[in-house]
């Protein structure tokens, strides 16, 4: 089974392509089995209903946001697929709707939260690129601040988790996770500190270091991420670059089955989760 994931920054295809290319290469090894199965996560969400914040979707919200999630990529990948000619011998699925690993985990309550975690991360931010509204974009900002301390409570209690601890997919989404840190660039640059030591000591795979580095090249260099991708963006535009077209099947399969799922999550989001009015004429698109 293929796997699709979303970050920050949908106009990077440098990143893009480097994250694309590990994970062709491992998806087959990592994580072959069905979509994970969602009761854990909405048990999770519900437990925190109690103490929820007013930009926290309700767990009513979040169950339809999976559901949406769920037909938005069946519907993509049939029109990519005959877009380009081309479809994956299996079908692009979201990261977070992976099964788990098989092979037994020291630490199944850990991984339970973090992919509980990566589900939100990866839900807020489909709605937040499909609804592109105000609102959309504070509820990702919220959940990411939430998750920030929720991976400093637990890389300070069990350290970096390790493919031993929650198996490949529970590493999978700690990287992500880290990825979408970028309020605070020490947490991340500890982060990747732990990714190089687990990597040379075989713990987690060898590429996570590269492709965080890749994709947040300005951890490293101890810059703000905003700083480096405005200036990449300054670069670009004077450049005059144009968008990246992609020239092969694969490539363009996707490209467009990326825009194909956000155009169909977009126009069947409720009001209450987009965040903007209908589309119904004068004033469509207005944020609420």
């Amino acid at each position: 089974m293929r796997w699709s994931f979303v970050f920050q920054e949908p106009d990077a295809p440098s990143a893009f392509g480097m994250a694309a290319l590990f994970m062709d290469r491992n998806a087959g090894e990592t994580m072959r089995k069905n979509r994970w199965m969602t009761g854990a996560w909405l048990t999770f969400v519900a437990s925190m209903a109690a103490t929820a914040g007013p930009l926290d979707y309700t767990p009513s919200q979040w169950a339809q946001i999976d559901v949406l999630r769920r037909s938005a990529s069946e519907h993509a990948n049939a029109k990519a697929g005959e877009a380009c000619g081309w479809s994956p011998a299996e079908p692009d699925t979201p990261i977070d709707m992976v099964a788990l690993d098989a092979a037994p985990v020291s630490q199944p309550a850990l991984r339970e939260k973090l992919m509980a975690m990566l589900k939100e991360d990866q839900a807020s931010r489909d709605v937040m690129f499909a609804a592109e509204s105000p609102i959309s974009k504070a509820r990702v900002g919220y959940g990411d601040a939430r998750h920030r301390k929720e991976l400093i409570a637990i890389v300070d209690e069990y350290g970096l988790p390790t493919t031993a601890m929650v198996g490949d997919s529970g590493v999978w989404a700690t990287f992500y996770l880290s990825v979408h840190a970028d309020e605070d660039l020490a947490l991340q640059r500890r982060l990747l500190d732990l990714m190089e030591k687990a990597a040379g000591a075989s713990a987690i795979p060898a590429y996570f270091p590269g492709m965080f580095t890749t994709i947040r090249r300005n951890v490293p260099m101890g810059k703000p991420y905003a700083e480096i991708y405005e200036g990449d963006q300054k670069g670009r535009e004077e450049a005059g670059a144009e968008p990246l077209i992609p020239g092969d099947p694969k490539s363009c399969f996707a490209s467009r089955r990326r825009t194909f799922a956000r155009e169909w999550l977009r126009d069947h989001l409720p009001v209450d989760i987009a965040g903007v009015l209908p589309d119904a004429g004068e004033g469509a698109g207005e944020a609420l």
